[in-house]
């Protein structure tokens, strides 16, 4: 299911963006989500090597591909300073980044109704690798999209199989996995 998967993948980005590097970004990119989706799936992780690592390496494609975002574009002009080409290229990554780490860290929604974390931080490092391929926005489409498919798939699995709300541990990793890959279709 994994090798299916990463190869409609490639074939989807390969088909819209040519034989070039943002389709290779893009390959890149949804190799590590398919991992990312099934790691979690698995085992409740998501390994740093692919969280971090996929960070630097949405960052160094930055030097050549755009972030599909002009969030650190707006902050640089109002703060004074044009900030184009490839040092706003890769401010956006970065910027993404350092915003990513500190937030969603409490999860406070599920953590009112379960009365438990809701993201781990295994989740936040996954936004940060996302935004450092999508920008600031394709990580908050990410959000919105993963809380939504894992609101109504994770509900329906709990309700289905009689498991107890309070105490299974929804893999959400893989929801925010399958929500950015539909983001980076979005984008491109």
């Amino acid at each position: 299911m994994v090798e299916l998967l990463t190869a409609i993948g490639f074939a989807y980005f390969v088909h819209h963006l040519g034989v070039s590097v943002p389709a290779l970004k893009y390959c890149v990119l949804t190799a590590i989500l398919i991992g990312l989706i099934f790691s979690d799936l698995e085992t409740l992780l998501l390994p740093d090597e692919l969280t971090l690592g996929g960070a630097v390496i949405g960052i160094v494609f930055a030097f050549f591909v755009p972030v599909p975002d002009s969030m650190f574009e707006l902050v640089a002009t109002l703060s004074g300073f044009e900030a184009r080409g490839r040092v706003g290229m890769v401010g956006e990554a970065l910027l993404e980044r350092s915003c990513r780490r500190g937030q969603f860290g409490s999860g406070l929604g599920v953590r009112e109704l379960r009365h438990k974390e809701g993201l781990g931080f295994g989740d936040v490092k996954m936004l940060a690798m996302v935004g450092a391929f999508l920008g600031i926005r394709g990580a908050l489409l990410t959000v919105i999209l993963g809380s939504i498919a894992g609101s109504i798939v994770g509900i329906a699995y709990i309700k289905i199989t009689g498991k107890d709300a309070s105490t299974y541990p929804l893999p959400f990793g893989s929801f925010l996995g399958a929500a950015a890959l539909v983001a980076a279709i979005q984008v491109t």
